[in-house]
């Protein structure tokens, strides 16, 4: 894509200059994504983790706000998964938010300037430093054609609203908006995780089950699962800073599956093992049971003991400028 970029080295600024013969439209894509780019950079900087996750919140049967996050490789089921809960709450008259489809930061609360909430109310104050906030990233959600029929009257909607000249492909697209508003759900910029869910949906001959994860497995599964903030524009890699990682963990530590604290002196580390200490499912399921392990994991949800108390998942919605 045409574009000349210019760095300034003192005021820390970029310009894009317009190629002749460029459209506006591409101007501004290239724009927003290296706006993107750079703040992905900064957060990783400040030890922030970047998964393959979906993430949404809703309200379970006490009445307060869980957030739900779903992390998993792709094509492992989180988008079929992410739909089902997000429809099945709104059948269930549950207030529900669709926070990522696919792309989640977790970082800690506390980490300034890089993961300041600028124009946006605090997730919750009561919290202090060092709780986990999962931020999604906007982006194209793609449901995989085999999926329509088993997410039953939601795949409905998602063929009505989706992009059909891509069904042909195996998969159709929609835009956050859509899908929120097929379930019924707002859409939110980031809360507090709640729990997190490792779903692996397979073939038909394998019964589903749901087990409970220790934190060395949840660790070990996070640790293999990290991405880079940012594949394309690794021009910017020299322009910041990355804190180095931490030591591997010794024989000394007595945490199993995390560092001990005079070890874990990475932020990434750090996020790690605030993420390994809540609650953990693995999901595993024939695909054409992803109604009903929908349903079976809201009613788990409902019976765990929220790790902070009632109203944890403490959404913040997407910013709007005050003008």
């Amino acid at each position: 894509m045409p574009r000349v970029l210019y760095v300034h080295p003192t005021d820390r600024m970029l310009w894009l200059r317009q190629h002749p013969g460029t459209g506006d439209q591409q101007v501004v894509r290239s724009a927003m994504r290296l706006v993107r780019a750079l703040l992905r950079r900064q957060l990783q900087a400040a030890g922030a983790v970047f998964l393959p996750a979906a993430a949404l919140a809703f309200t379970v049967r006490t009445g307060s706000r869980r957030c739900i996050t779903l992390i998993g490789p792709s094509r492992s089921g989180k988008t079929s998964l992410l739909l089902a809960l997000l429809d099945l709450a709104r059948q269930c008259a549950r207030r529900a938010a669709l926070i990522s489809n696919d792309d989640s930061t977790f970082h800690l609360t506390g980490c300034r300037p890089a993961c300041q909430d600028h124009g946006a109310p605090a997730l919750d104050p009561t919290r202090g430093a060092g709780s986990v906030i999962c931020r999604g990233w906007p982006r194209g959600i793609e449901v995989r054609v085999d999926m329509i029929g088993p997410l039953g009257g939601a795949g409905r909607r998602v063929r009505s609203a989706g992009s059909t000249s891509t069904a042909t492909l195996g998969s159709i697209y929609l835009r956050p908006e859509s899908a929120a508003a097929i379930t019924e759900a707002d859409l939110a910029a980031a809360a507090h995780p709640n729990v997190l869910i490792f779903p692996s949906f397979t073939g038909p001959d394998r019964a589903g089950d749901i087990e409970l994860l220790t934190p060395r497995q949840v660790v070990e599964r996070l640790s293999g699962l990290q991405q880079l903030p940012d594949p394309i524009e690794r021009w910017l890699d020299p322009f910041f800073l990355i804190p180095a990682e931490a030591p591997p963990p010794t024989a000394a530590a007595t945490h199993p599956g995390t560092l001990p604290p005079a070890t874990a002196t990475s932020g990434a580390q750090r996020v790690v093992n605030a993420l390994a200490a809540l609650p953990a499912l693995q999901v595993r399921a024939p695909a054409s049971d992803v109604l009903a392990t929908a349903a079976a994991l809201i009613g788990r949800i409902d019976g765990l003991d929220a790790p902070h108390g009632p109203g944890t998942a403490d959404t913040v919605p997407p910013f709007k400028d005050p003008r």
